[in-house]
């Protein structure tokens, strides 16, 4: 008899598989869950991310009285550099997001002939975190609006265009806030998520790497690649957002829209707000 009631004391193999079988149905069930709670954190970082970022370009545009180029000259040649450097619109605005040190570490003065550059640092306000293939070091995860263009023959024609090329000779002419059609609905920043072994950095001096522009499509005659160009790579906006794509807009609000959305076209008042 007592012999019996040990045995009865331990599992047998059944209830143990049922147990097991419970405890991985409860896996099954929560482990969506979790990593949706993940994602919207991440989301929430880079919503974040994107409204600081947004700040320092407005605040930028209210102190100088024009938007920053998507590229602009650092000064005038030099003795031992007679090619002026390039900036960015990340490196414009590295005052207004409180890291003047950067800006001091990448201008330091040269040494001889020989030009010095800063060392590339992590910024997390330039890094989504769901773009999983974002460099550590000097990564950039997000991208400026260079405005639409209509046909694949202007696609590499910056004039006219949101954020102007400052760094031309002669430079675009210089574009403010109050040549935007509309604040509300004129996308100014925007994720992309870098592709694999084709990381974006904040000093990168290629307009085509640290913006982007929109391929407008013709509602009369439907997007398909036999009467209209293929989307390129470069202007197609991306994100690991599950199909939605953070973006900042001229007056400073931020929201997700479908990735879809390179090919809107609206002709009263297109979201990529050319002026």
């Amino acid at each position: 008899m007592n012999s019996t009631r040990k045995n009865r004391l331990g599992f047998t193999l059944v209830e143990m598989l049922v147990v097991i079988l419970i405890i991985v149905i409860l896996m099954g069930l929560l482990f969506p869950a979790i990593q949706a709670a993940r994602e919207n954190a991440r989301a929430a970082k880079c919503i974040n991310n994107q409204q600081e970022l947004g700040k320092a370009l407005i605040g930028y545009s209210l102190t100088k009285s024009r938007l920053p180029g998507v590229l602009s000259f650092a000064g005038p040649p030099s003795t031992t550099d007679p090619n002026p450097r390039k900036v960015n619109w990340v490196m414009s605005i590295f005052g207004e997001l409180g890291r003047m040190d950067l800006w001091q570490d990448w201008n330091k003065p040269d040494v001889g002939s020989t030009p010095v550059y800063g060392t590339l640092v992590k910024v997390s306000q330039l890094m989504c975190p769901s773009d999983s293939f974002v460099d550590p070091l000097g990564g950039l995860s997000y991208v400026v609006n260079l405005g639409a263009y209509n046909n694949p023959i202007d696609a590499t024609d910056l004039s006219g265009r949101l954020f102007r090329n400052r760094a031309l000779s002669p430079a675009e002419s210089d574009i403010t806030l109050d040549s935007v059609k509309s604040l509300t609905r004129t996308v100014m920043l925007s994720e992309k998520a870098t592709p694999p072994g084709n990381s974006i950095f904040w000093n990168d001096t290629n307009a085509g790497n640290i913006s982007f522009s929109w391929p407008r499509n013709d509602p009369l005659n439907p997007w398909n690649t036999t009467t209209h160009w293929s989307p390129q790579l470069n202007t197609i906006l991306s994100s690991n957002h599950r199909g939605d794509i953070i973006v900042t807009f001229f007056d400073g609000h931020t929201d997700k829209i479908p990735e879809t959305t390179y090919t809107w076209f609206d002709p009263d008042n297109p979201i990529s707000g050319t002026p």
